[in-house]
């Protein structure tokens, strides 16, 4: 077992979002794996096991719980993938609770995802809340959107606004698992 820390969507090698990546020699259970992902502690731990002819079984756990899909996960395991000399086309399958998914990989990493499902709506009120904004700032009527990981997606009036962005973590952890997303 190898574990990696691979940061995704990245500028001339800055910012990004971590992942753990941990490539697998032998299945371990997803106990185990929910264990290992609690310890790194990243938004994110991806498991990849070599199937062979470019295609990987890959599961992805939170901290807390395994979700279907990661995008960022995926591109930073792909990206890795390639980079230790393990993808041998220019077309990979991430085998996925999601389905079988494909990945290519170029000078960039792309990546195939289901189709979205509109799940519901979010009042204004609560996602202000949860953000510590004021309602007036947020454009759209917040949706969760689900294409593998079902997340709310909050459109907000400036950048100015994106950036004063304090998420009360703990509210937002309770109100996501009471609502499934």
């Amino acid at each position: 077992m190898h574990v990696y820390e691979v940061s995704a969507f990245t500028r001339n090698d800055k910012g990004g979002n971590l992942a753990g990546v941990i490539i697998l020699e032998d299945q371990i259970d997803d106990n185990l794996k929910q264990e290992m992902a609690a310890k790194l502690n990243y938004s994110e731990t991806v498991f990849v096991e070599d199937i062979g002819d470019n295609h990987f079984n890959i599961s992805f756990f939170t901290p807390n719980q395994e979700v279907n899909l990661c995008g960022h996960g995926t591109i930073a395991c792909f990206w890795l993938l390639n980079k230790l000399g393990l993808i041998t086309q220019e077309v990979a399958f991430q085998h996925t609770k999601q389905g079988i998914l494909k990945v290519i990989v170029k000078d960039n990493i792309l990546m195939e995802m289901s189709s979205p499902k509109r799940l519901n709506n979010v009042s204004k009120d609560i996602t202000a809340l949860l953000l510590n904004i004021n309602t007036n700032e947020i454009i759209n009527i917040p949706q969760v959107i689900e294409v593998g990981l079902a997340d709310c997606m909050v459109i907000v009036k400036d950048l100015a606004t994106l950036n004063k962005i304090v998420i009360n973590k703990d509210a937002m952890i309770k109100y996501c698992n009471e609502n499934d997303f």
